[in-house]
């Protein structure tokens, strides 16, 4: 298999993580559905909830379809495609399940709910432990890509996380203040956050990155 390939069980570890995100998202959905949480709960009305309950559906669906596919795959040139079929199996489930989350969490800042009961603080709660299986299997994915997984190409890796950090940091004002005057002060914002982040990133991994053994040392040109 190339290096560009999917290692068995790197797909197979995302399957199953992404299969836990999705039932662990199903429950939390179920839960949600309970009169006295459904009560307070700011995202228990369209098109929030339509959102979870399109979402849940494609997630638990394509799941299962992931976690069969996977355990077809062998180390061979013949397994390539089921490889990449898994992957775009466990990116379709945990992209639907953190479309929700994102609504959920932004109707929450409009309409927050954590100081209002227990009920409230249990919803916000709920929200966090779906986030952990979704991140986890956000990672889990990434490292069975081989070509983006922070093993095989730590500097790629580091790269892309570092420009979605900023990429992050720079519209999260946008969700919590809303929109800018301009376009334009909107673009330089992100941009100036994105720059900065990923520079003091890059360079951080660069100083420390090999002391701290997540990249392999630095080797001068000529030398062995």
């Amino acid at each position: 298999m190339t290096d560009d390939g999917y290692r068995v069980t790197g797909v197979r570890r995302a399957a199953v993580i992404a299969l836990i995100a999705a039932l662990t998202f199903w429950a939390f959905f179920q839960l949600s559905k309970l009169q006295v949480i459904s009560e307070i709960s700011p995202f228990a009305e369209d098109p929030v909830d339509a959102i979870g309950s399109f979402a849940f559906q494609i997630a638990l669906v394509v799941g299962f379809l992931t976690l069969a596919r996977s355990w077809r795959c062998r180390d061979d040139a013949a397994s390539f495609s089921k490889g990449r079929l898994v992957i775009r199996g466990c990116t379709v489930v945990l992209v639907s399940i953190a479309a929700t989350l994102l609504a959920d969490a932004i109707t929450e800042f409009q309409h927050p709910t954590w100081d209002v009961s227990l009920w409230g603080k249990l919803l916000i709660l709920g929200l966090g432990v779906v986030a952990v299986p979704v991140f986890l299997g956000g990672l889990a994915t990434i490292n069975g890509i081989t070509w983006l997984s922070p093993r095989s190409h730590p500097w790629r890796f580091s790269l892309l996380a570092a420009l979605a950090v900023g990429l992050a940091l720079g519209l999260a004002p946008v969700v919590l203040e809303g929109m800018p005057p301009s376009l334009a002060i909107l673009v330089a914002v992100v941009l100036v956050f994105i720059t900065g982040e990923t520079a003091m990133a890059m360079l951080g991994f660069l100083l420390l990155g090999g002391y701290l053994g997540l990249r392999p040392p630095l080797r001068l040109r000529g030398r062995r």
